[in-house]
């Protein structure tokens, strides 16, 4: 019997020659390995995912300048249209005929007031918008109370709306003149002073009196030229 143990013992030394000892060393083998390929996979990860990152970066920055570059393009043409309305409609506003407004009309009627002032209504020869135009500002005048004597026949070449007067001795109201002028410009029609002298008296029939106000409706200025943008 102990023979036989013996001999079983002996065979499965042959079949199983494997030992705690080995055993051992094999999983501490393994452990290495494993450690190992950790650190390798994980070193790996890190180095695509900052690839990756990188990449990302970049894309992120060159959209972000593609962004930039489309809006600035887009602010550009944005100015340029503004640009280009406030044009046409600096040119609308020359080209169209000039007109009283109602307000216009009533600023100049609220200046009178219903004083008994004198104005000569004076437009050139041959600029019908100009003689239209004076012919609104003659009867806003002459409805407020004021007496207007309206000429149709100045020579001059000045341009816009002015208020006149010829100097000498018997010079008009010059502070209810500056008044009107302001009332004018203030109401959206730029008016200047015009003095004439004695050699501009003879710009129209009957010729310049002295002591009286003048309200002299000449041509539209012409279009200035702007530089495009």
């Amino acid at each position: 019997m102990q023979r036989t143990i013996s001999t079983i013992s002996r065979a499965t030394r042959r079949v199983f020659p494997v030992t705690i000892d080995s055993l051992n060393d094999l999983f501490n083998a393994a452990g290495v390995i494993l450690v190992g390929l950790t650190f390798f996979f994980g070193a790996g990860a890190l180095l695509t995912g900052r690839q990756i990152n990188q990449r990302q970066s970049a894309e992120l920055l060159r959209l972000g300048t593609e962004l930039t570059r489309a809006q600035s393009g887009l602010a550009e043409q944005q100015a340029r249209a503004a640009n280009a309305e406030a044009e046409l409609a600096r040119i609308r506003q020359q080209v169209v005929a000039r007109k009283l407004t109602a307000s216009q009309r009533s600023s100049l009627i609220s200046h009178i007031g219903g004083r008994k002032a004198q104005f000569v209504v004076v437009s050139p020869l041959m600029d019908s918008e100009a003689a239209d135009f004076a012919d609104d500002l003659d009867a806003a005048l002459r409805e407020a109370g004021a007496e207007t004597l309206r000429v149709r026949n100045w020579i001059s070449s000045g341009f816009g709306v002015s208020v006149g007067w010829l100097t000498g001795a018997a010079e008009p109201d010059l502070r209810g003149i500056r008044e009107l002028a302001a009332t004018l410009s203030g109401s959206g029609i730029p008016t200047r002073e015009l003095v004439f002298t004695a050699t501009t008296a003879a710009s129209m029939s009957p010729h310049v009196q002295t002591g009286l106000a003048y309200l002299v409706v000449g041509p539209r200025a012409p279009l200035a030229r702007t530089d495009p943008k």
